[in-house]
């Protein structure tokens, strides 16, 4: 699978990703990077609660709000300038905060994140 992978990765995706930087101007592509953050950030936030780090999660909850509503789902980042810190919580997080070991998960085709804004 990692040649798979890497063999894509090559021939296709990192070939329309120069492509997309050269053509798309900075603000565009940091906006395409807030959306898609805060429409990922619920996954944070009920991972923060899970985790029992609940000033974190009320600070995740108000954080999306915040760039919801005043930051046009999330286009902009007011959050950020009101003091409201990003966190990073995910569900392999919580597992180990909940005592469950580590095991290796079998690797799967395409699958990364990718960040936009740079």
């Amino acid at each position: 699978m990692y040649k798979f992978n890497t063999a894509l990765d090559h021939a296709i995706l990192r070939p329309v990703a120069r492509e997309y930087v050269k053509v798309t101007p900075q603000a565009v592509r940091t906006g395409v990077n807030n959306v898609l953050t805060n429409l990922t950030y619920p996954v944070t936030l009920v991972n923060s609660f899970l985790q029992g780090k609940f000033h974190d999660g009320m600070t995740d909850a108000a954080r999306l709000l915040v760039n919801s509503t005043i930051g046009i789902g999330g286009l902009f980042d007011p959050a950020s300038g009101m003091g409201l810190d990003r966190h990073q919580a995910d569900f392999g997080q919580t597992m180990g905060a909940l005592g469950h070991a580590q095991r290796p998960v079998p690797d799967a085709a395409v699958s990364w994140t990718v960040d936009c804004s740079r």
